[in-house]
């Protein structure tokens, strides 16, 4: 994804809150599916690693993002930003 792609996208999510919070059990396998789930259907999210988090939350969250296929657009702090096109249909 080109940088001026990443720029539009960021400027979008500006104003979105964070739909998934990474709390003390860190990144669980419920917590991916979720994540996958919700990116199906908006396409761009944000993610927050709580304070009480695990040390390794962030490496297993950014693992996680890979391994779906998403595009990390933003890691601002404790909050990131991912996008994910939706599938079309070849109805």
């Amino acid at each position: 994804m080109k940088g001026s792609e990443k720029k539009i996208l960021r400027s979008k999510s500006h104003h979105l809150k964070p739909v998934i919070n990474i709390g003390k059990n860190g990144i669980t396998e419920a917590q991916i599916k979720k994540i996958d789930d919700t990116i199906k259907v908006k396409e761009l999210i944000k993610i927050k690693i709580l304070k009480n988090a695990p040390l390794d939350s962030r490496e297993k969250l950014l693992n996680a993002v890979n391994e779906l296929g998403c595009e990390l657009i933003q890691e601002k702090g404790k909050i990131f930003t991912i996008f994910r096109e939706k599938p079309t249909d070849e109805n």
